[in-house]
């Protein structure tokens, strides 16, 4: 009788995507309640950040430093053989709910990104100009905001300077837009949105501008001083009589922290977020402390099926003729590769039948050298060695006893 599968059998393999705290039989075992949220989770994007040969111990973090962008919807501990291929890769991205790669390379020329659709493309080539890996970033900084609730939720997609009547650019807008998860201003909660995701076109150098930062609210018209205390920090009295000296003292802090950074960051709260001070309705400045990577992509092709658009690239004739010569002679090599296979597996049947037929003659002309000498009752004119008979007959018993027991398995498993 057939085991029924378990339901979480089905989500087994989803559930290395799902944020940290969601668990898989949960999502079964209240189907009916949030089908909603289930279905919203299914269609979530997720992705794939992986490399394509070998890219270095810089290129290596930098694939961790872009995967803790993705955070929480990509495969965070993926790793990648080197008998691994794309296509191992694209099987696997169906049960899991892949939508996008994201695949780093390196050449001689330089390194590349490349970001690609699954299954039927487009597939984006960029060329990495400059790129700073977060720890480093991070390192610079004097107050690093590095908290792990924060990659619990993915973070908000900000773009500008893209242009929308250029194809190449509408394209671009398109594939970063499905890569992220898309927030319905409705149902948002500020509390969840923690992180931002900033890409900037820059339209003289052509160019963009990959930047990773992190959210927070501070409450406006506050001091410093007052926002210690807010934070439960106990500051240090002994040099004041009263306390009110300690808020009557003047100064906000450096100039990165002052609060009246400009009116263009002063937003009133529709709900209440994480923060002390931050309440609803009230007045509170949006400060952004950058996370990275920070990265600098020139886009180089597009691919789609058999079109291809390309922007940057650029070859002489010297070059195409080149490129060509190579790409013939790698198929040359190829097919004679092939062919050297072919007639290998052909001489190894061709040895193989000659020792067979060799073998059957043997032991057909043993048997008949033995017949002889029984029937006659004489002794061969040949001058026989003493125990040669004997191993003969050793030898012919263990060859049948080897083909009766092969005969026995062929035909037990026929």
């Amino acid at each position: 009788m057939a085991r029924k599968k378990h339901p979480s059998n089905i989500v087994a393999l989803r559930a290395a995507f799902l944020p940290q705290g969601f668990n898989a039989r949960s999502c079964i075992k209240t189907h009916a309640v949030n089908n909603s949220a289930e279905t919203d989770l299914l269609k979530t994007p997720r992705t794939f950040v992986m490399q394509n040969g070998k890219i270095g111990s810089s290129g290596l973090r930098l694939m961790k430093d872009i995967r803790m962008v993705m955070e929480p919807y990509t495969a965070r501990r993926l790793k990648v053989r080197y008998k691994n291929s794309l296509k191992d890769f694209i099987h696997a991205a169906g049960p899991l709910g892949v939508t996008h790669f994201l695949i780093l390379s390196r050449t001689d020329n330089g390194n590349y990104l490349k970001i690609i659709r699954i299954p039927r493309g487009p597939t984006l080539t960029f060329r990495l100009d400059s790129y700073t890996h977060a720890k480093d970033i991070i390192s610079y900084l004097k107050n690093p905001k590095t908290e792990k609730i924060q990659y619990k939720h993915h973070p908000l997609l900000v773009m500008s300077g893209f242009d929308s009547d250029n194809l190449s650019h509408a394209l671009m807008v398109t594939m970063f837009q499905n890569m992220f998860s898309s927030i319905k201003i409705e149902k948002a909660q500020l509390s969840t949105i923690r992180r931002c995701v900033l890409i900037n076109y820059d339209q003289e150098k052509n160019i963009i501008d990959f930047r990773h930062y992190n959210v927070r609210a501070v409450p406006v018209g506050i001091s410093k001083n007052m926002r210690k205390l807010l934070r439960q920090k106990i500051p240090n009295l002994s040099q004041f009589n009263d306390i009110s000296d300690y808020f009557a003292r003047s100064g906000y802090g450096s100039e990165s922290e002052m609060d009246d950074a400009g009116p263009d960051s002063h937003i009133m709260l529709p709900q209440g977020i994480s923060g002390k001070g931050n309440i609803k309705s009230q007045q509170s400045a949006i400060r952004l402390t950058e996370l990275g990577p920070r990265m600098t992509l020139n886009l180089l092709k597009i691919e789609e099926g058999q079109n291809f658009l390309i922007l940057q690239v650029k070859k002489t004739k010297t070059e195409i003729e080149e490129i060509e010569a190579k790409l013939e002679s790698k198929r040359k090599l190829r097919l004679e590769r092939r062919k050297q296979q072919e007639q290998n597996i052909l001489n190894k049947m061709m040895n193989k039948e000659v020792h067979r037929t060799r073998s059957l003659a043997g032991m057909k002309h043993a048997a008949a050298d033995d017949n002889s000498n029984t029937s006659n009752g004489s002794v061969s004119e040949r001058p026989q060695v003493a125990g040669v008979n004997k191993t003969k007959r050793k030898r012919k018993a263990s060859i049948q006893a080897f083909f009766s027991k092969k005969h026995k398995l062929l035909h037990h498993f026929i």
